[in-house]
């Protein structure tokens, strides 16, 4: 990247951590799009992950009393069940049947839950039948975060819960796609370090989101989360 680009790259992680330190979750749908203006996909993925591995590492220290892992650690089986499929999906299904599927299907519940929807989030089943989900739409459209943060959504998890974690999921499902990108050979060196060098934006956004959230109540938490639902799933049918 020259130095417009590396600019204009920090400014969207900036705000993309920003977002996701009040939602807990929303980088991937701010970056990845807007990177792919000035960007091949084949540097967006690695850049987009590693800036969100350093983001979500600090949400999860700094929300660390917050973590049920007793919740995560089903959904995580589950999304590794899930990507296969999805990679399938990604090969097999036309691409814009497939996100319009998936955009009504996330818009459709963004609508109920609007509406006052309520799922216990303790069922196991439902824990990983909503890891598995995401596991789909991250093999097919590599988007993870509506699933989860509607499951969460629906449980009523107080917002210090739903971002901790929401960020202990992601930390650990990107630790597994860039392992599985470094054995594919794609994280080249260049890559790695132009990634270092957004770290210290997307940390500086994801900062500012945290000092954000604590400002706001837990009935603005649910709005403002419903609503980026809604909008994720209008985002693929757009």
């Amino acid at each position: 990247m020259d130095g417009a680009h590396l600019l204009a790259a920090a400014g969207v992680v900036f705000f993309g951590g920003a977002v996701q330190g009040v939602a807990g979750f929303g980088m991937g749908m701010i970056s990845v799009p807007a990177l792919l203006r000035f960007l091949p996909p084949a540097a967006v993925t690695p850049l987009s992950l590693i800036a969100a591995t350093f983001m979500n590492s600090f949400f999860l220290w700094n929300l660390r009393r917050s973590i049920r892992l007793q919740l995560i650690l089903p959904i995580l089986a589950g999304a590794a069940l899930g990507v296969m499929p999805g990679i399938w999906a990604l090969k097999t299904v036309p691409e814009g049947t497939f996100k319009t599927a998936a955009g009504l299907f996330i818009a459709l519940a963004g609508a109920l839950l609007w509406l006052g929807w309520k799922c216990p989030v303790e069922k196991r089943p439902l824990q990983l039948g909503v890891g598995f989900a995401c596991g789909v739409l991250t093999g097919a459209l590599a988007v993870s975060g509506p699933p989860i943060a509607i499951f969460l959504t629906a449980g009523s998890v107080r917002k210090d819960v739903f971002r901790a974690s929401i960020s202990a999921f992601f930390l650990m499902l990107n630790l597994f796609t860039l392992i599985g990108l470094a054995q594919q050979r794609l994280l080249a060196p260049s890559l790695l370090e132009e990634a270092l060098l957004l770290v210290p934006a997307v940390l500086a956004g994801a900062l500012t989101g945290l000092k954000l959230a604590q400002r706001v109540s837990e009935k603005l938490f649910r709005v403002f989360v419903m609503t980026m639902i809604v909008v994720s799933g209008l985002s693929l049918l757009l």
